[in-house]
């Protein structure tokens, strides 16, 4: 069986999920031996206003969070195997009016 967790970049726990919802709440008590963190990400051109989301969001380039992700993965593998998938969430249709 498989464990899997998503999230976006403005989640707050977006860098301890892996260690601390994925591996250590979800597979260590259903006994998962493998698992997938899923991340979407996305950049919006408009987000309303007092949403602090925008600002996460925003901070963090695909590509290194591709890197950190999968460098977070491998050094929680070694008893069981995690793997990291983050997906481009971008869509044209948030720039309509």
């Amino acid at each position: 069986m498989i464990g899997a967790f998503e999230s976006t970049p403005s989640n707050d726990g977006l860098m301890q999920g892996m260690k601390g919802q994925l591996r250590n709440l979800y597979m260590e008590n259903n006994e998962y031996r493998a698992g997938l963190r899923v991340v979407a990400h996305f950049k919006a051109a408009r987000w309303i206003v007092p949403d602090g989301r925008h600002a996460k969001s925003d901070a963090i380039d695909i590509f290194a969070l591709l890197q950190q992700l999968a460098n977070q993965a491998g050094g929680l593998s070694g008893s069981v195997l995690i793997h990291s998938l983050v997906v481009d969430a971008s869509l044209d249709s948030t720039t309509a009016t």
